[in-house]
């Protein structure tokens, strides 16, 4: 029986097509999982940023002589707002820390008024932050670990030549945000 050489030729083009395909497929399916990622913490950005928006107005009635701190985080969530927009992982690294730091301040002005804490409102905006600070922590990290299977595999041979071909960039990833400053031991920025 005689072996004809087209028939392998055409086993192995498919299976090479093959092969292609779903390299294409993993690197397509992982560039979505990250692009989801970061929709979602897109999402609880922006929610932050308005309950942050509400929370610094109802405070301002109150906190008025610390009108340096909720200028700065106005500017802050400007900033934020802002790099979201553009996918501006750095400043929005930069800037979320910074407004950790300014929102203990301006935490710190309100333990002063018992007025404040007592109010229902300013009880439902802060505990609003806090949980969309803790799903932002969290949506960072999911996104971090999206992040870096997927730049993985995009560096990674024979991903890495259709990645290239394809135009597939690597994301860079949220680094690891300082630990939280403690009440007592704060100073006054300015």
């Amino acid at each position: 029986m005689e072996v004809n050489t087209n028939h392998y030729i055409l086993v192995g083009f498919i299976y090479l097509l093959l092969y292609v395909l779903s390299i294409f497929l993993r690197l397509f399916v992982l560039r979505r999982n990250v692009r989801r990622s970061w929709s979602k913490l897109d999402m609880l950005l922006k929610q932050r940023f308005d309950a942050l928006i509400a929370l610094v107005g109802f405070c301002e009635i109150y906190v008025m002589y610390d009108n340096l701190i909720l200028n700065a985080i106005r500017h802050l969530l400007e900033t934020i707002e802002e790099a979201v927009v553009l996918r501006d992982l750095e400043k929005i690294k930069s800037s979320a820390y910074l407004l950790e730091v300014n929102m203990s301040e301006l935490y710190v002005s309100i333990s002063r008024f018992p007025a404040i804490q007592s109010s229902e409102n300013y009880s439902k905006l802060h505990s609003k932050v806090k949980n969309l600070n803790e799903l932002i922590k969290q949506e960072m990290k999911e996104f971090n670990e999206m992040a870096e299977v997927y730049n993985v595999t995009c560096s990674k041979f024979p991903d890495a030549t259709l990645a290239a071909l394809l135009k597939f960039k690597t994301v860079d990833g949220f680094e690891e945000m300082p630990p939280k400053i403690k009440r007592g031991k704060m100073k006054r920025l300015f």
